[in-house]
C-alpha cells in the first residue's frame, strides 16, 4: 500500500508517563501533491520533522514523559475505516526537565485555525512541569514556546516525496461533513488555561 495524492493519513505517537500511564497524540494529514509514497519513508520523514517541534517544548516537559512509538493509518473511504500502513519505534522524543510534572491529565493545549469556518484543530501536550503554570495560567514564555511548537506542525510537510498538510478530519457518521477534511492554516493559538487530556487507567491510553 502506498501514500498517494488525495489520501488522508492518521498518525499517532504513543508514550508513557509516571505509573506507566499511556497517552497518545494524534494528527491527520492530507496528501496534496508529490510522488513517492513509500509509507515507511513517509512516516520516518514526518517523525524527523516532528522532532523539530518537540525541541520547542522539551525543556518544559518532565523527563518522566517519553514518546516511544509512531503508527500511521490510511483512510479507506469506501469501507469507512483506517488501514494500518506503517509503524516506527522512536526514542528521541522525551522531556528534559527534572522538575515535577503537573497532575496526570493536565496538558498544554494549542489550537490551529483551518480553512473551514468554525473547524479548528486542537492538540494536547502532556507532561509540562509545574513551573510553567502560575495562578492557574501558563506563563508567557511557555505560551511562546507552545505557539512555536504548534506552528511547526501547522506548516506544510514534505516526507518521502509527498506533500502533507495537517488537517482536521471528520469520522462521525451522519455528520454533514463526514469524511471531509479542513486544512490547517499558519494561524495558531496557545491556550493560557491548561486543558485536560483524558486517561482511563494505567496501560490503557486515552
Amino acid at each position: 500500500m502506498t501514500v498517494d495524492v488525495g489520501d488522508i493519513l492518521r498518525v499517532a505517537v504513543t508514550g508513557t508517563s509516571p505509573q506507566a500511564s499511556v497517552f497518545q497524540n494524534v494528527w491527520h494529514y492530507s496528501a496534496t501533491s508529490g510522488t513517492g509514497g513509500n509509507p515507511d519513508v513517509v512516516l520516518a520523514g514526518l517523525a524527523a520533522q516532528h522532532a523539530i517541534a518537540w525541541a520547542d517544548m522539551g525543556a518544559r516537559i518532565s523527563d518522566e514523559y517519553t514518546w516511544t512509538l509512531y503508527e500511521m493509518w490510511k483512510r479507506d473511504i469506501i469501507n469507512q475505516r483506517w488501514d494500518g500502513i506503517s509503524v516506527l519505534d522512536v526514542s528521541d522524543f522525551a522531556g528534559s526537565s527534572v522538575n515535577d510534572p503537573v497532575a496526570h491529565g493536565v496538558a498544554a493545549v494549542g489550537r490551529v485555525v483551518t480553512n473551514s469556518f468554525r473547524r479548528q484543530g486542537r492538540h494536547f501536550l502532556p507532561g509540562v512541569t509545574e513551573l510553567q503554570i502560575v495562578d492557574g495560567l501558563f506563563q508567557a514564555a511557555a505560551l511562546t514556546d507552545m505557539a512555536d511548537y504548534m506552528s511547526d506542525f501547522a506548516e506544510t510537510e514534505i516526507a518521502g516525496g509527498i506533500t502533507l498538510d495537517w488537517c482536521t478530519y471528520n469520522t462521525t457518521p451522519g455528520s454533514p461533513v463526514f469524511q471531509t477534511e479542513s486544512l490547517a492554516t499558519n494561524t495558531v493559538i496557545a491556550n493560557e488555561i491548561p486543558g485536560y487530556q483524558r486517561r482511563r487507567k494505567p496501560l490503557v491510553g486515552i
